[in-house]
């Protein structure tokens, strides 16, 4: 691929997720009446309004925001919102995201190097790493197609560092040493995941966060096994986002949510609520046996629409809650939701249930163990009629 589509890959992967990202925080700030002409018409001139609509649903406003205006948004409306949300670097990145949009846009004949479209996808890595995890994952896979050697700097000039060393010698390495892992997730095509690839790949997930699997993983087959444990790093309406049916190419990687579901704590007492999707550990004796791989697989799925810790909740399920709550209330949900990312669609999809200990507002900064539910006036918003 060359690095002009790669950037063009990036800034797609951007767009998608900021647009939505941009309307939920306006609305926030503003009300879900209020938002669109206080937090975008009213703040461009009138030759950045040329391309956008003075009122539309909430899908049509949306899709009517190129990266341009997204970055412009963030960027006029950064104090007293966007501010309030991200680090003080966001802004940098923004900033700097808007020039190389820029070059991008006018590149005429010169084609960007290799070291140019490692830093334009680093940036939008840094950025997106605040905000989705899954469009951070998607600019990484970006980031691991440009040729090593092409990034070597000129003859007496400072070595470029790697994608890992770049972010553990950072001022902010603490910041990100929670995501550690992420960086060296596993990406490969389906027909790279063996038999072996696989159980190696669950084993050290198992080894990094102490837990093991549970009774009965053994016994799963080889489709089953991968069908638990993997997911795609993003999905589309034109493939199917299972395992099995997929194409050979597509990229499948070890997934967090699936595997807390399917695993247990290892060297500890943990029992796991029989009838509850989020699999909870308890250090109480007696509380009951775990269950074994099939019967927590019955569960999740029966139980997939009440409300879950927030790293029980995969893509899919907000999909299918926003899908299933449309399709019951005789509502439409817009073609673009189904291209959100993980952290964007909880956002507009899901709330944080009242009296817990997490004082975070969002989805992406709360801890592990926190209730999400389905919120009606949320879905209200993001489907139309």
């Amino acid at each position: 691929m060359s690095n002009y589509q790669l950037i063009t890959d990036g800034f797609q992967i951007l767009r998608a997720t900021l647009a939505p990202y941009i309307a939920c925080k306006l609305i926030k700030a503003y009300g879900e009446a209020l938002w669109w002409r206080k937090g975008v018409w009213e703040r461009l001139y009138d030759y950045q309004r040329r391309n956008i609509p003075a009122s539309g649903s909430f899908g049509e406003l949306v899709d009517s925001l190129d990266i341009a205006n997204c970055l412009l948004l963030i960027d006029i409306n950064w104090r007293g919102i966007f501010g309030n949300e991200l680090s003080r670097d966001c802004l940098s990145w923004i900033k700097e995201l808007k020039n190389t949009r820029n070059s991008w846009a006018h590149f005429g004949g010169k084609r960007p190097t290799s070291r140019d479209t490692w830093r334009a996808l680093d940036t939008m890595s840094r950025l997106l790493q605040e905000i989705d995890q899954d469009a951070f994952t998607e600019i990484e896979n970006l980031i691991g197609q440009i040729e090593p050697e092409m990034l070597m700097p000129p003859i007496g000039t400072e070595p470029v560092t790697t994608r890992a060393e770049s972010l553990t010698t950072d001022s902010d390495t603490t910041a990100r040493s929670s995501d550690s892992q992420k960086l060296t997730r596993t990406f490969m095509p389906k027909r790279e995941w063996t038999p072996s690839a696989l159980a190696d790949a669950i084993s050290a997930w198992c080894i990094e966060n102490g837990r093991a699997p549970l009774s009965g993983f053994e016994d799963l087959d080889f489709f089953e096994a991968a069908e638990a444990a993997l997911a795609m790093p993003a999905l589309s309406n034109s493939v199917d986002n299972t395992f099995r049916n997929s194409a050979d190419n597509i990229v499948f990687q070890i997934n967090d949510a699936k595997m807390m579901a399917i695993t247990h704590l290892q060297g500890k007492e943990a029992a796991y609520a029989s009838m509850s999707i989020d699999a909870r550990e308890t250090q109480a004796d007696g509380a009951g046996p775990l269950p074994s791989i099939h019967e927590q697989l019955d569960a999740c799925e029966q139980f997939a629409y009440l409300p879950k810790k927030k790293v029980s909740w995969a893509r899919d399920d907000i999909l299918n809650v926003a899908d299933s709550w449309a399709s019951t209330n005789s509502r439409i949900l817009p073609a673009q939701t189904w291209r959100w990312r993980l952290d964007t669609l909880a956002d507009m999809v899901l709330s944080k249930l009242p009296e817990q200990s997490d004082p975070s507002t969002g989805f992406h900064s709360s801890l592990p163990e926190t209730l999400f539910a389905p919120d009606t006036r949320k879905l209200q918003i993001v489907t139309h009629q």
